[in-house]
């Protein structure tokens, strides 16, 4: 059985299956899935929405994709996983999403949550352009 099950329960608990479509996984060629965050936020119509925010890493550096309606995004190679989830969150208010927050929910296959707390962006995390 996969999916989120309770910390305490004596089953395993598995990082979900991707639903990056594939030729947009960046998962070819070397590239690992490392974190995925849980990332909340408002859409242009004040419509609140909740979906994750994968972390990969490359050759290149780590890379954030995330998935909304009309909106794909992938990141440029950052150093630092933190540092590609900063720059999703600036181009995500840049396209109108506001009041985002987000909470690492899968590092490797360690299901953290619970355990997490939430981090909570303000407008001025716009990468600089």
């Amino acid at each position: 059985m996969t999916g989120y099950n309770h910390p305490r329960s004596a089953m395993t608990t598995t990082m979900p299956q991707s639903r990056t479509p594939p030729s947009a996984q960046p998962a070819a060629r070397g590239r690992l899935r490392i974190e995925i965050h849980q990332l909340e936020g408002f859409d242009r119509r004040d419509k609140s929405f909740n979906r994750n925010a994968e972390i990969w890493r490359t050759a290149q550096g780590y890379v954030a994709y995330f998935q909304y309606e009309g909106i794909e995004l992938h990141t440029s190679p950052a150093l630092r996983p933190v540092e590609a989830l900063k720059a999703l969150v600036g181009l995500l208010y840049q396209r109108g999403i506001t009041r985002i927050r987000t909470r690492l929910n899968f590092k490797g296959n360690r299901y953290l949550a619970e355990r997490m707390a939430w981090v909570t962006y303000q407008p001025d995390s716009r990468p600089a352009t």
